[in-house]
């Protein structure tokens, strides 16, 4: 059961495109982008990848509810590369800033 659900979340991973770069935003290399804000936000990665306990400490600029709620829906949607200390699951809550550019 468990090599069942470890090769269903590698097959998961793997048809995912986690890669965000200048081109497919078309953003110029060179080009400089202004932010409208930031959100700094702690959470867990469970073992299966997932953001669990999400937490929006603090926040400054421009930034709307709207974007929280953008925010959120993204961080449990994307997959994270799960953390393990041992080979044990480690799930410390991390801290993480995300700039808000539109």
């Amino acid at each position: 059961m468990k090599s069942d659900s470890a090769s269903s979340i590698k097959q998961n991973l793997q048809n995912i495109d986690l890669s965000i770069n200048t081109e497919k935003l078309d953003i110029a290399p060179d080009e400089e982008v202004s932010y409208f804000g930031y959100f700094d936000v702690s959470f867990r990665i469970d073992k299966y990848g997932k953001a669990k306990r999400v937490r929006f400490l603090s926040e400054g600029g421009e930034v709307t509810r709207s974007m929280e709620i953008r925010l959120n829906q993204y961080l449990q949607n994307v997959l994270f590369r799960p953390l393990f200390r041992d080979g044990k699951p480690y799930t410390d809550a991390i801290s993480v800033r995300y700039y808000i550019a539109i």
